[in-house]
């Protein structure tokens, strides 16, 4: 590549990261732009059209980049008028993307099966890679409270089990919500290790448990190699 192209190519970059600051800047309509990068498989979709129909890809991206009709979001049609920001099912929470599809009661078997979707999955890559896999394991944590881990996995060789919590969390502009929900989950998940260690020694000897939530697992934790699985399965 001569000169001049190369000279091209840094101002389209240049122009394309410009673009993507004033658009991750936005108050409302770039709210969660800056995490796209860590989902590339998820954002899939936008490219290949086959997957959904076409309304379900306007749709879609439309609560991707938070234009959808909802009362709660300032610059999105729907909430315009005296009809106010609260939700028109229930009327409990502002009408925004976090609410509608992850707290609105009206939702709630779908916000249910998308979880156990979401967990059903991570259990069947583990144990694809060689782990046993327990869900909604019973244990009581140091301060008496009971908790429900959803996934307790043991690789059957070595002494690592994984405590893992998959909970769907809408992106937000904030560098520290991957380290919130991580912060989050130990504080809930550490007070049950010497319960979970007592429950299953019998079974798989003496465990150090680590506690990880859904996202880190997707997002950057490279499973095979932190934790010795073995390689050749997909």
């Amino acid at each position: 590549m001569d000169k001049g192209n190369q000279s091209v190519s840094a101002l389209r970059q240049s122009l394309r990261e410009k673009a993507f600051e004033e658009w991750a800047n936005c108050r409302w309509q770039g709210i969660g732009v800056r995490n796209f990068k860590e989902t590339p498989k998820a954002n899939r979709y936008v490219c290949d059209k086959q997957v959904l129909s076409g309304s379900e890809w306007a749709n879609a991206l439309k609560l991707n980049i938070n234009c959808a009709p909802m009362r709660g979001v300032q610059g999105a049609s729907g909430q315009q008028g005296e009809v106010g920001s609260l939700c028109r099912i229930c009327g409990r929470e502002s009408e925004t993307r976090a609410h509608v599809l992850g707290k609105c009661p009206n939702n709630s078997l779908l916000i249910t099966a998308r979880h156990h979707m979401v967990k059903e999955e991570l259990m069947k890559f583990l144990e694809r890679k060689d782990f046993a896999c327990f869900e909604e394991v019973y244990c009581v944590d140091i301060d008496g409270s009971v908790r429900y881990a959803d996934i307790v996995a043991f690789i059957k060789i070595g002494g690592t089990a994984l405590v893992l919590d998959p909970t769907v969390r809408f992106g937000s502009n904030d560098f520290e919500q991957e380290g919130g929900v991580e912060r989050e989950k130990n504080e809930i998940y550490e007070k049950c290790v010497p319960l979970l260690k007592e429950k299953f020694r019998e079974t798989f000897g003496e465990r150090e448990f680590t506690v990880r939530d859904h996202h880190q697992q997707t997002s950057g934790l490279d499973l095979a190699e932190q934790y010795q699985i073995k390689q050749g399965a997909s």
